[in-house]
């Protein structure tokens, strides 16, 4: 590992580095590829490891969603109806 002048403030860090200790710039490197371990990846952007996977809710789901609510608003109607004393609850 060689040192490396931040380009903003000039002072000398790693080249392993992910951003400048004295004012936080990241530091890009043309060879980082994004590892992976338990805490985490690397940001290919900014170098940061503090990241999380988290899932894309896509059209499909949104597209079940609705067709499901439009078949049961279609066979609502449908459904028998029944009288119902309130007094009783006696149904016919």
């Amino acid at each position: 590992m060689t040192l490396t002048k931040c380009p903003d403030c000039g002072t000398e860090i790693s080249d392993a580095a992910a951003a400048c200790v004295k004012c936080g710039r990241p530091m890009s490197h043309p060879d980082s590829s994004i590892r992976i371990n338990r805490s985490g990846a690397w940001c290919p952007n900014c170098g940061n490891r503090d990241s999380y996977k988290f899932r894309r809710i896509g059209c499909f789901f949104w597209i079940l969603v609705i067709a499901t609510l439009g078949v049961a608003l279609i066979l609502y109607p449908l459904l028998s109806q029944a009288w119902r004393c309130n007094l009783c609850k006696n149904e016919w």
